[in-house]
């Protein structure tokens, strides 16, 4: 017999060969994921950082209206299970138009956004990368949970955001690797 952790139930099986894990638990193989697979390692040499991803993200750069005038946002993302487990690597500067503010007011403020858009913040602590100062928020709302890091390195924001839902095969162990792989690199002190 053989003990596994699927979907975080612990499932007795017997060994029964040649069918498979999935089979037996008629489940996709996603569940079969480790913790030591080989993620994908994005250097993001404009964003001035580097963050590991289960894959290759999709990257996308859009501009934003906001009250201090258009900031563009550029955005790797990368969705696993259908849609049930979002991962983004977000980076954005502050816009020169924007009103005067300390980094605490400005982390605040995107804050406030996530809060303002229907998520209840459940959690928030703050960290920092060097003399960076972060946050570390967890919202929800009835649909997912949603787990930010963001930090504010001279006018840019660097954020690392991952949705979820009742249906994600993402464990724990995934949005801490996620979350703690954020690096920041020369470019990124050049700003």
């Amino acid at each position: 017999m053989i003990q596994i952790y699927a979907g975080g139930v612990k499932c007795a099986l017997f060994v029964l060969l040649p069918l498979s894990v999935e089979v037996l638990l008629g489940q996709e193989a996603d569940i079969a994921r480790q913790p030591d697979q080989k993620w994908h390692r994005l250097v993001s040499v404009e964003g001035g950082f580097t963050v590991e991803m289960p894959s290759e993200p999709q990257k996308e750069t859009q501009d934003n209206k906001t009250v201090a005038g258009i900031v563009q946002t550029t955005r790797y993302s990368l969705k696993l299970d259908g849609g049930n487990t979002w991962f983004n690597a977000t980076f954005f500067d502050v816009s020169p138009d924007a009103p005067a503010a300390t980094p605490e007011q400005r982390l605040d403020a995107v804050r406030d956004q996530l809060s303002a858009g229907g998520y209840v913040l459940k959690s928030e602590t703050k960290v920092s990368m060097g003399t960076h100062p972060g946050r570390d928020w967890s919202h929800e709302s009835k649909e997912r949970s949603i787990r930010t890091r963001l930090f504010l390195v001279g006018n840019r924001f660097h954020r690392l955001t991952i949705y979820t839902n009742d249906k994600s095969t993402s464990t724990q162990a995934d949005i801490k690797r996620f979350l703690d792989s954020l690096t920041l690199t020369d470019a990124a002190g050049k700003m």
